[in-house]
């Protein structure tokens, strides 16, 4: 995600990691990759245009803290990236929902002198970048966290920036019923 990150935007915060990161854990590597990919992704992308917004000269950091229970792992990823807003919280676990086409709006609006390429919502032909856009990151990271007995709930506020907690089975004993 950090190269995703520095490919499009030309910058990427450093990410901490910190707690129980020598963890081990029962799960299914691609979907925790999956998860903790869109996760940083979405941290990176509102971290670097909230400072782009407000003229920050330093670009916050991100941090993963790992934390281990004998039931389960939680992983918390804590941006300053100006939070989530209002308009958009309820709608940011339905599938297909996306902020780039405002982003998009916002991008063309760039003051002169400002390369937009990257910065809000993808590339200038209007295309959509791969750090967002298709409004499938979160509802798919938070489906595969509950199929493995987990979860995954978000924190934000708004001017400030969110938190995503990922809870995580580590019994092996919770899976989500299939419905067919």
């Amino acid at each position: 995600a950090g190269t995703m990150a520095f490919q499009m935007y030309g910058d990427a915060p450093e990410v901490s990691i910190i707690g129980a990161t020598d963890s081990v854990l029962e799960f299914i590597p691609y979907h925790l990759e999956y998860i903790c990919t869109e996760l940083l992704k979405n941290s990176f992308r509102a971290a670097l245009e909230h400072c782009y917004v407000t003229k920050a000269s330093i670009l916050p950091m991100i941090e993963c803290l790992i934390v281990e229970g004998p039931h389960e792992l939680v992983i918390r990823f804590s941006d300053r990236g100006g939070g989530i807003p209002l308009e958009d919280r309820r709608n940011i676990f339905r599938y297909g929902f996306t902020t780039a086409e405002s982003a998009a709006v916002r991008r063309r609006e760039a003051p002169e002198g400002v390369n937009p390429i990257g910065f809000f919502g993808g590339n200038l032909d209007g295309t959509l970048n791969p750090m967002h856009g298709k409004g499938f990151g979160l509802p798919l990271s938070q489906l595969y966290a509950k199929h493995f007995g987990g979860s995954l709930d978000l924190v934000t506020m708004e001017g400030f920036g969110t938190e995503v907690y990922v809870r995580l089975d580590r019994t092996g004993q919770k899976f989500e019923q299939s419905q067919c």
